[in-house]
């Protein structure tokens, strides 16, 4: 993808935002699934496309002849691409959400002509890099099972599995602004997880040992290996910070209230009108004129 050799600082913020898009759209089709706007009920849907079909496996151990296979990224840009054109069988249906993709007849024009304007979160512009990466199922399975399954906290503690059915714009906001304190590199030596007081932080394997730290065993970081380093410039820069929802549902409350108390006192004045008026007429005609309440109240609020 990168034309070999190592990626200079545009390459490697390039591949971090194409990541970031990624990652939400696996957040997307995690919350849809959840909240069955996604057809998890189909049997086909559930067991060949889903998202959810791919979190059992990933709770499962994978095969040492498997780990090179690409049988989770496959699926997962399959899961894209209808979700970019839309699909109908006699068994389930995805709605459409737009974007371009390889699918395309003239998608190569597209690809090389990009866009800054792309409306849809799945559209492939996004990804062109990562699109062109062969993902084998040892690193998208973990991919997978870091965002289905909770960190125990004891050794003896069982993973849970997440529940997304309300992520919210609350919990997006976190996780965008706690991924800009970090910075896309390329490890100049290898990197280990190490224990650092009541945290955990990706260090050189020298200080690590220099320093006598507890190290997680599995987290290693070869010399050369694309990671993420903290750093809290890329937020400063930008100035992309996330508020958190107790502050703005106070500036909220505090603007709209004034506002908002006069109509809701209308409308509820308006309710109890029309809710008398539609049960003296019911008691007449011996019928509920719902309609009716629905477009008084409506009315009301226009005015």
């Amino acid at each position: 993808v990168l034309g070999g050799g190592t990626p200079d600082r545009a390459a490697l913020d390039r591949l971090f935002e194409e990541a970031l898009y990624f990652l939400y759209r696996l957040l997307f089709v995690f919350y849809a699934e959840s909240r069955d706007v996604l057809p998890v009920g189909s049997r086909t849907y559930r067991d060949g496309y889903s998202i959810e079909h791919l979190r059992d496996l990933a709770e499962r151990d994978l095969h040492p002849d498997d780990a090179g296979k690409t049988y989770y990224i496959d699926a997962v840009r399959t899961l894209f691409r209808l979700l970019r054109r839309g699909f109908r069988c006699s068994e389930f249906s995805i709605p459409a959400l737009g974007g371009r993709g390889p699918e395309d007849a003239d998608w190569g024009d597209i690809a090389a002509a990009g866009d800054r304007h792309l409306t849809s979160l799945f559209d492939g512009r996004r990804t062109l890099w990562l699109d062109r990466c062969r993902i084998p199922d040892r690193a998208m399975r973990t991919v997978i099972r870091e965002l289905s399954l909770s960190r125990p906290k004891r050794r003896r503690d069982r993973r849970e599995r997440y529940s997304y059915a309300d992520l919210g714009v609350d919990q997006l906001g976190s996780i965008y602004e706690g991924l800009l304190a970090y910075e896309p590199t390329i490890a100049a030596e290898e990197l280990v997880l190490a224990v650092v007081g009541r945290d955990v932080r990706l260090l050189p394997r020298s200080q690590a040992e220099s320093s006598e730290l507890n190290v997680v065993e599995g987290w290693e970081r070869r010399q050369g290996t694309f990671v993420l380093r903290q750093w809290g410039g890329l937020r400063k820069g930008t100035g992309s910070y996330y508020t958190p929802h107790e502050i703005t549902s106070f500036l909220v409350k505090e603007a709209l209230d004034p506002v908002v108390a006069p109509l809701i006192r209308r409308c509820a004045e308006a309710w109890s009108q029309a809710r008398k008026l539609a049960a003296d007429e019911a008691a007449r005609s011996g019928w509920l004129v719902l309609p009716f309440a629905a477009t008084r109240i409506a009315d009301e609020i226009l005015d």
